[in-house]
């Protein structure tokens, strides 16, 4: 091994140095970029590490049909509606090297495969975060997305890459050497040069992770766009098989075309991004609806009693995508739909909801004299 000395490097056309050598083995660098990216905030991807479980953290979940999120943040899934309860989901406490959780996926059965059937891990990119890609003109980007997955399976396994109408699609794959153990993948794909890209607060680029897919949805042609929603043909259907497991963590999609190490952010900052997708009042650990839990509830108490209906302000921690679908609660017996004035459960209901804030009143008609309210409440403004 031979060792290169120099007191520092300049392009041949530059006017100054680029790299600055230091007699105590260390350098000065003007570095601009880190393979054509920022030098920081490199991770279009919120909650990569699977940090963040808001609705149900450590808890299996049942995978109901539809567009959905129900258990680590931002991860949801898209499932046939006829095929729910097909798999369950759960953040778990087993991750490589440098990580502390995963998402994991376990097939609730043999099942069947039909033309029609549909199952992915979905991630949903917000239009403001994915604009920078210039995805649909023809400046648009190369991007790398890296990830660390697991599986009791090996084999041919895909993805695809989509915009928010889901007419535009780019399937790849992506292959498990070995049973029960993590590896890292990498996938570059220049993005779509045609096609519709929203660049607001709706879906600016979807990846799917195949779960299972019928033959409607599948194509042999890879690793290029074309029109509608399509998965590889050869790519193993994991919820073909009772008891199969696929884990997924250290998510990170990145402008260049290079796979830099995972950006880890502190859970705080994790926390914040994806309250601006959804947000509770409930402790961390607590899945809402819990009975007998006022800890976190909102509490608005008043100087007089009276029965007259009162409207209370609440405003968000984070503001939203979009106005929320809103789920209050009880929180002295769970129920939703509910609140406890004083002593009395009675009904209650969201007014005027908006991004940032929504009024809260107990619509139960004639409400008895109360000096004030509690409640607990969810707020879903996922895509």
């Amino acid at each position: 091994m031979s060792t290169l000395k120099v007191d520092a490097i300049r392009h041949n056309s530059a006017t100054s140095d680029a790299i600055t050598t230091h007699s105590d083995g260390t350098a000065s660098a003007k570095i601009i970029d880190v393979a054509g990216g920022p030098l920081s905030n490199r991770n279009l991807i919120i909650n990569g590490a699977m940090n963040v479980a808001q609705r149900s953290p450590n808890v299996a979940v049942n995978i109901p049909g539809g567009k959905t999120v129900t258990d680590v943040d931002r991860f949801g899934q898209w499932t046939k509606t006829a095929d729910a309860n097909w798999k369950s989901a759960q953040q778990v406490y087993d991750a490589p090297a440098d990580f502390q959780f995963s998402r994991k996926i376990t097939s609730s059965a043999a099942n069947t495969i039909e033309a029609g059937t549909y199952h992915t891990v979905r991630y949903a990119v917000e239009g403001y975060d994915a604009a920078q890609l210039n995805c649909g003109l023809s400046s648009a980007k190369t991007v790398t997305l890296s990830f660390y997955v697991k599986s009791s399976l090996t084999g041919t396994f895909g993805l695809n890459f989509a915009n928010g109408a889901n007419n535009r699609s780019y399937a790849t794959t992506y292959s498990i050497s070995n049973p029960n153990t993590w590896e890292r993948k990498t996938i570059t794909v220049t993005l779509d040069t045609s096609g519709t890209w929203l660049k607001t607060n709706g879906v600016g680029l979807e990846i799917n992770w195949h779960l299972a897919i019928g033959s409607s949805y599948s194509t042999s042609t890879l690793n290029q766009w074309q029109g509608n929603w399509r998965f590889p043909s050869s790519a193993t259907d994991i919820l073909a098989t009772n008891g199969a497991t696929w884990q997924l963590t250290g998510v990170q999609l990145e402008v260049g075309n290079i796979a830099t190490s995972y950006e880890h952010r502190s859970f705080v900052d994790e926390l914040r991004m994806c309250q601006r997708y959804y947000e509770k009042t409930y402790p961390y650990t607590i899945v809402p609806g819990a009975a007998s839990y006022f800890s976190g509830a909102f509490t608005r108490r008043d100087g007089t009693a009276s029965s007259v209906v009162r409207y209370y302000d609440v405003n968000y921690k984070v503001t939203k995508r979009a106005s929320p679908n809103i789920t209050l609660y009880n929180p002295s017996t769970g129920a939703s739909g509910g609140c406890r004035l004083d002593s009395g459960s009675y009904t209650a209901a969201p007014s005027s909801p908006e991004d940032s804030r929504m009024m809260v009143y107990s619509n139960t008609g004639s409400p008895p004299s109360h000096y004030g309210i509690f409640f607990h409440y969810t707020l879903d403004a996922e895509m």
